[in-house]
């Protein structure tokens, strides 16, 4: 008697965890607004990347650090709020979002310098060299 208790018992825990999950309807929307926030962040390293637009390399003080909770070939991607040095001598905020490797990670701290590479033509297009 008691294997048919125990085989009750656990269908009915199967059935309040299965009531307790979002649906696959919710989960797939959630997957697919995941995948376009991704698609986003990977347009605009791209653009920050293009090796045929004019860039220098200069170093830019991190302000703040957020792991965005999302990976990228097993990197975390980090939101990284930069003081970014102009041609003019003053200073101006940008973010980037990018992946970054886990051994750059002790370099990627608030009040740290790390070098980044800006487009001349789009000074927000800035990407971290780590």
């Amino acid at each position: 008697m008691g294997f048919f208790k125990d085989l009750k018992r656990t269908v009915d825990k199967s059935n309040e965890l299965r009531d307790q999950m979002p649906s696959t309807k919710d989960q797939m929307a959630a997957g697919i607004e995941s995948m376009k926030a991704m698609n986003a962040q990977m347009a605009a390293m791209n653009a920050a990347l293009d090796p045929l637009a004019p860039s220098t390399t200069v170093d830019a003080t991190v302000v703040s650090v957020r792991d965005t909770g999302a990976q990228l070939n097993y990197q975390p991607m980090l939101e990284v709020a930069l003081l970014v040095p102009a041609a003019t001598g003053a200073t101006y905020p940008v973010t980037v979002s990018q992946p970054v490797p886990l051994s750059s990670l002790a370099r990627v701290q608030p009040g740290a310098s790390v070098p980044v590479r800006v487009r001349l033509d789009d000074p927000q297009a800035v990407y971290l060299i780590v």
